[in-house]
């Protein structure tokens, strides 16, 4: 099987995680998938330095790294890593800058879908799921101050360069089958 890169645009609770897991059960009998995040290494800076992993810290340290060696190295990070991923199917979970589509769409057999649901569903999936730390107490109100977060702020300008547009607004059923048909249509993985 020939490695295919799958990478997702969404805004935080989107649901990027969701379409991950329904890609991975329709390939599960023929093909390993791997997923690796775009604040992967930006964790990696703060395990060493000691600090909380919380999406505050995520983004200041996206901003400050970004600014001092350039847009694209945390997707040439993830790429270099991917690359050495032996994995069939590599899940790139998290693309929100420009560069990181131009780093994508250098990778062979890549795919870059955005991910869709409204607002107030994300923010509810947000305190559900607690992924990160203080997720669970969130206001609306901190939730809509980090969605519009510089980190976050070109999310709806790469999603236009999607190849494909899932919407999670529904069930998970909906996404299996939104999955399916990109899966069938577009990499010819699912017959």
């Amino acid at each position: 099987m020939k490695k295919t890169y799958i990478a997702i645009i969404g805004k935080m609770a989107a649901g990027k995680g969701t379409f991950c897991d329904a890609l991975r059960a329709e390939v599960q009998e023929y093909a390993r998938v791997m997923s690796h995040r775009f604040s992967d290494p930006l964790n990696m800076v703060l395990d060493v330095l000691y600090l909380p992993k919380d999406r505050a810290n995520q983004q200041k340290i996206s901003t400050i790294v970004r600014g001092a060696f350039g847009e694209e190295v945390i997707g040439n990070a993830l790429k270099h890593i991917a690359e050495a991923d032996n994995a069939d199917i590599i899940f790139f979970d998290g693309v929100r800058r420009p560069q990181d589509i131009i780093m994508l769409r250098g990778l062979p057999n890549s795919h870059i879908i955005a991910i869709e649901a409204p607002a107030e569903i994300r923010f509810e999936r947000l305190k559900k799921r607690a992924d990160r730390l203080g997720d669970a107490e969130k206001t609306w109100e901190e939730f809509c101050a980090e969605s519009n977060a510089e980190s976050e702020s070109k999310i709806d300008e790469v999603a236009k360069e999607a190849d494909s547009v899932i919407d999670n607004s529904g069930t998970m059923h909906d996404v299996r089958k939104q999955v399916r048909e990109f899966l069938q249509t577009k990499t010819g993985l699912v017959p």
